[in-house]
């Protein structure tokens, strides 16, 4: 409202933020004030005085009841996937991907969530929070995809876009953004050349660290030759590239230099001259670029085969140089493990009070694998420091041949 800050425009009128003041005590100085301002969606984080505006954000993590994770209390006693899905159908957050196993042999899949249901607007920008906008109540489990022993076999997931072929997603609007194909796609790969699995396979599911990304882009330099003596030797360290990401792999790391920090890139600049637009597309999804690479569009130049193949090369030779720079100028002694790394900063390190003598931080510690890889490792483009990994990992032998693997990060895969 203009000249009151504390009042937001709902409906024909205003309405009272509602605002809270916390005193915070300090060790060795003075307490600290913090206000608190929420609207009838959600807690305040910016307010614009002189545009007389504010945005609040709202969260199905907010709504009553909402209790994260404690639908598990109920739904890991269950025996029949019925009963199971029915538990499922009062889970609100966090939205996951759920899979099951009984004993009678079911195996099953299913979205378990509370998803807003959005009239009138699908979610992805900010929009006013006068009325015109509101949630009409939340799809459920009942509402969302499940799969009961699908003809493949096996269920897993990978945070891949999984919703059904058939899924009506004009009315049912429930997610944009997923991650791409690859981990799921090699996980597909792995259990169809396993014909029987055990505690032992599934460790390795766990940690499989095969690119499928990595063989799709591998894939474009096979025809390709060149004269040029830099873009030759990467053409021949990656030729037999099969996308194992391990630590002592320098095909590993020249590959992940090129894709992450000079392909994607490139064929950026390829689509837009802006950078503002640019800088938008970054880092990119994956089966996009993998896509606009396997059949190359018009915005390649008059021969757009011709214009992708350079792309690929001189991108190719910039990543060499770059492994160059950063691990010698002897490519047999590259390794992804020299640049992709864990590194566990302690928090006091920041603030300068570690005791005198004692190594606070852990690492750096080479690392296999990649976003591509089903053992997600995840890293900064700017120093190729891990910066997302499952928080822990699971196998259980649940007796008879059944066996159970879990992975903490998120994805779950039943055998």
């Amino acid at each position: 409202e203009p000249g009151n800050p504390s009042r937001y425009r709902y409906g024909d009128g205003y309405e009272d933020k509602t605002v809270i003041t916390e005193r915070i005590t300090v060790t060795g100085a003075p307490d600290e004030e913090v206000t608190l301002k929420f609207t009838r969606h959600g807690p305040v984080i910016r307010e614009e005085r002189d545009n007389n505006r504010a945005y609040a954000v709202r969260s199905v993590w907010f709504e009553p009841g909402a209790s994260p994770y404690a639908v598990s209390l109920s739904a890991m006693r269950r025996k029949t996937f019925a009963d199971f899905k029915a538990d499922m159908e009062r889970w609100s957050v966090p939205a996951v991907n759920m899979v099951y196993a009984d004993t009678s042999g079911d195996i099953a899949w299913i979205v378990a969530a509370q998803s807003p249901i959005r009239p009138n607007w699908d979610g992805l920008t900010p929009v006013p929070g006068d009325g015109r906008y509101e949630w009409a109540g939340f799809y459920t489990a009942k509402e969302l995809p499940h799969r009961l022993n699908p003809r493949e076999g096996f269920v897993a997931t990978a945070n891949e876009m999984n919703l059904p072929d058939d899924w009506p997603h004009d009315e049912m609007q429930v997610g944009y953004e997923w991650y791409d194909a690859s981990r799921a796609s090699r996980l597909a790969e792995a259990f169809a050349a396993t014909p029987l699995h055990s505690v032992a396979t599934s460790q390795a599911m766990q940690t499989d660290i095969v690119s499928m990304a990595a063989r799709r882009a591998v894939a474009l330099l096979a025809p390709l030759s060149s004269q040029d003596p830099v873009e030759g030797k990467a053409l021949a360290l990656l030729r037999q590239f099969d996308g194992t990401m391990a630590t002592d792999s320098g095909p590993a790391a020249l590959f992940e230099v090129w894709w992450a920090k000079h392909l994607r890139p490139g064929l950026f600049a390829r689509a837009t001259s802006d950078p503002k637009i640019r800088a938008l597309l970054t880092p990119g999804d994956a089966d996009g670029v993998l896509a606009a690479l396997e059949t190359p569009g018009d915005w390649f130049g008059p021969n757009p085969k011709q214009g992708r193949d350079v792309l690929l090369l001189s991108t190719l030779a910039a990543a060499w140089r770059e492994c160059a720079a950063l691990m010698g100028e002897d490519a047999s002694a590259w390794q992804w493990g020299r640049l992709h790394h864990g590194y566990f900063a302690h928090a006091l390190s920041a603030i300068g009070v570690a005791p005198s003598g004692v190594a606070m931080d852990v690492g750096p510690l080479p690392i296999a694998g990649s976003d591509a890889t089903p053992m997600n490792t995840m890293y900064r483009f700017s120093d190729f420091r891990v910066v997302l990994g499952a928080s822990f990992r699971i196998v259980v032998d649940v007796g008879g041949v059944r066996t159970v693997s879990v992975v903490g990060s998120g994805d779950v895969v039943p055998v």
